[in-house]
């Protein structure tokens, strides 16, 4: 089973020259122009850098990790009430108790003091019964963590009412106290006992000030509050590319000498030891691009002494790759490059040059070959020794189809440059022909087509490719119960299969913004007790099981509705109810959910019953408008160096920003591949400035020497 991991969004940089020095997007400067720019450039960033180390300022002009929440415990008293907070009943014989010496555990989290929320009535519809922070400034851009501690009992909506609960809000407002935005951390029904609720959001533009609120939105029962958390960090970083010189690895290898030595490529003679045509198609292409003679020789053919350099590809049964290997990394073997590694030598020599290119894969070889693309820049070939490996299996992005029909391969491009080797198509796929009202319809010639096209595109670049039906739409409503709308899935789930798909998911998040996180169809409210947990996961069974009896060989996964920070759900809440019930479907069916935090992680594979689960970033980089803006990922605040949590992980995925929107210098694409292939070894100062090195340009003077740990 395949799964993924996260990587969040947040805004960073705008770039302001000195004089009328610009940034001009996809060229990489002269050396000339690169100097000018290592003593002029600045790129003014909110780089959130949570948990990552000292240094960085509070937005609200405190300490580093200053709580931005006055009287956060509750301990402090003002006229016999807690201090520094806003309450509002909300409704009649609604109550508030501030409670005093409470038992720790029970009353109380922390310390001696809590609040507790006693709804006996429900708010109107437009009204909640609430507990809302002080206003607090932060900047625009920024990212903003917040957490609170709460305790449940019997929160209940009494009727139909929106699907609201008790919820946790983070709103952004202007300077006149209007909203601008706000993003719900937690919106839950049920009783817990005290949990840490979590979340964020990245500052729109037009923010001043910012509140946190703890709501009971028309519903009732008895919510406990303490310990109250905001921080924001951010960092406004200057480019220095001092140090940095040709070629710039991304992402950045494990292990690496580059001596700044470099010869010209005239004529490669190629050993293949393992055939594959996808790395012979690679290696041509690769060639054949920046005018290189080139021939693919055996044991019979032209001697490689006529060629300045011959290429050595194969595995540890060469003996040359092998004497190579030990000689220049005599501390590692074959067995710790794994399934994706590989090592890679560039040697000049008096007669002939040799490029050594070795993996225990295909997949370890193809990527070699892009990483000796990146060596080579104006027909000259740096030296070179590399041993490198992903720590991450599994990599990749989740997309709308808006890349392949409107960027004419753009994404995939990238998504090979950047060693990245999975894509979760979904969404806008070809005008939506995966879900909204248009999931039922059969596909068009043309469509077949496309999806053929891209599976085998994505498949030759070592890219697994999974596509997932979003169900949804009104003209009629999905029924759970029906046959017939479980067979339309497993009819176009087979066409997609006699094109080449083998991967396949189901998707039910974001159902609330469309209405449909709630059964539509009597049928399906009679036969499930009005139960959408219950009936999506009798349908995702019987899609699934059909689709196996037919074809052994695929893969499932599913996004479930409450994909979302799952860390909040835990307890007996209305979606950890939810999520208990797919422990009731085949262990191979994977689960594709958001993880921000440990919290998520654990409670994810705790209430699925999986031993891992996949997770992607489903953060926007909101407020983001300027293709001129550089944008890069905060790093996420999971202990990727924690056994427990490591081994619950088995990838990484992330949100691209949509073409029309993203950074002009890419580089959070390249930050974000850096992150997926190795995130424990990752430095977000300094794969910032790699990234922007790249896209700068540097001088090829001085020599680099790298190793594990370094740049």
């Amino acid at each position: 089973m395949l799964h993924v991991i996260c990587l969040d969004w947040c805004r960073l940089m705008k770039v302001r020259g000195q004089e009328d020095m610009s940034v001009r997007p996809h060229r990489a400067p002269t050396g000339t122009e690169s100097a000018m720019n290592q003593s002029s450039l600045r790129i003014y960033s909110a780089l959130l850098l949570l948990g990552a180390g000292a240094g960085f300022a509070s937005a609200a002009g405190g300490a580093a990790g200053d709580n931005l929440v006055a009287n956060p415990g509750f301990e402090v008293a003002r006229w016999n009430a807690p201090a520094a907070w806003r309450l509002s009943e909300g409704a009649e014989d609604n109550t508030f108790d501030w409670i005093s010496g409470g038992q720790a555990g029970q009353e109380v989290h922390s310390g001696a003091r809590s609040l507790r929320m006693n709804a006996l009535r429900q708010p109107a519809l437009d009204r909640s019964m609430d507990a809302t922070t002080n206003p607090f400034r932060v900047l625009p851009y920024a990212r903003v963590e917040a957490s609170v501690w709460l305790k449940a009992r019997d929160v209940a909506t009494q009727e139909d009412a929106g699907g609201y609960g008790l919820r946790v809000t983070l709103t952004a407002r202007s300077a006149s106290g209007v909203k601008i935005e706000h993003r719900d951390l937690m919106n839950e029904q049920g009783s817990f006992s005290w949990k840490k609720i979590q979340g964020g959001m990245i500052v729109p533009e037009g923010t001043v000030f910012m509140d946190l609120s703890i709501k009971m939105t028309t519903c009732t029962g008895t919510v406990w509050i303490d310990d109250a958390q905001v921080r924001v960090v951010e960092e406004l970083p200057t480019v220095n590319l001092d140090g940095f010189h040709r070629p710039v690895v991304i992402p950045r290898p494990w292990q690496s000498r580059l001596s700044g030595d470099k010869f010209e490529l005239r004529s490669v003679s190629i050993m293949n030891q393992r055939p594959d045509p996808r790395i012979r198609e690679a290696v041509a292409s690769l060639f054949t691009s920046i005018g290189i003679v080139h021939e693919f020789l055996t044991a019979d053919s032209v001697p490689p002494g006529r060629y300045a350099t011959q290429l050595i590809l194969g595995d540890s049964a060469h003996p040359a790759l092998s004497r190579e290997f030990y000689l220049r990394f005599p501390q590692w073997t074959w067995a710790d490059l794994e399934e994706q590694g590989y090592f890679l030598a560039v040697v000049p020599g008096a007669e002939q040059n040799l490029i050594y290119l070795g993996a225990n894969s295909p997949s370890g070889r193809f990527y070699a070959v892009g990483t000796l693309k990146q060596l080579i820049q104006n027909r000259s070939l740096y030296v070179a020794d590399i041993l490198d490996k992903p720590t991450v299996a599994c990599r990749g992005i989740p997309m709308g189809l808006q890349w392949f029909e409107q960027r004419e391969g753009e994404a995939l491009r990238r998504m090979t440059q950047l060693k990245l080797n999975f894509v979760w198509a979904q969404g806008s796929f070809l005008n939506d022909c995966l879900s909204t009202d248009n999931w039922r319809l059969d596909f068009t010639p043309a469509q077949k087509a496309a999806f053929q096209e891209f599976i085998e595109l994505y498949q030759k670049n070592f890219i697994d490719v999974w596509i997932a039906f979003g169900p949804r739409g009104k003209n009629p409503p999905l029924q759970y119960s029906s046959a017939a709308d479980i067979d339309t899935l497993v009819h176009k789930m087979e066409v997609l299969y006699t094109l080449g798909l083998r991967n396949f998911g189901l998707r039910f998040d974001d159902l609330g913004n469309v209405g449909e996180d709630r059964l539509l169809v009597p049928q399906d409210i009679s036969a499930f007790n009005d139960d959408i947990g219950a009936a999506q996961v009798y349908f995702i069974y019987e899609v699934y099981s059909r689709l196996k009896s037919l074809h052994p060989d695929i893969k499932f996964m599913v996004v479930p509705l409450d994909y979302n920070q799952t860390g909040n759900h835990r307890g007996q809440t209305r979606g950890g109810l939810r999520l208990r019930q797919y422990r009731k479907l085949p262990a191979d069916i994977g689960i594709y959910s958001v993880s921000y935090y440990d919290e998520d992680i654990l409670a994810a594979t705790c209430l699925t019953g999986r031993p891992t689960v996949a997770v992607v970033s489903n953060f926007y980089s909101e407020g983001i408008e300027d293709r001129n803006e550089y944008a890069v990922p905060f790093v996420n605040l999971i202990d990727w160096q924690d056994s427990a949590i490591r081994s619950r992980i088995a990838g990484f995925t992330w949100l691209p920003k949509i073409p029309q929107r993203e950074d002009a210098a890419l580089i959070s694409w390249r930050t974000a591949a850096d992150f997926a292939w190795a995130p424990e070894r990752y430095d977000p100062q300094r794969s910032f400035q790699r990234a922007a090195a790249q896209y700068l340009g540097v001088w090829d003077e001085a020599p680099v020497t790298s190793g594990a740990g370094l740049p």
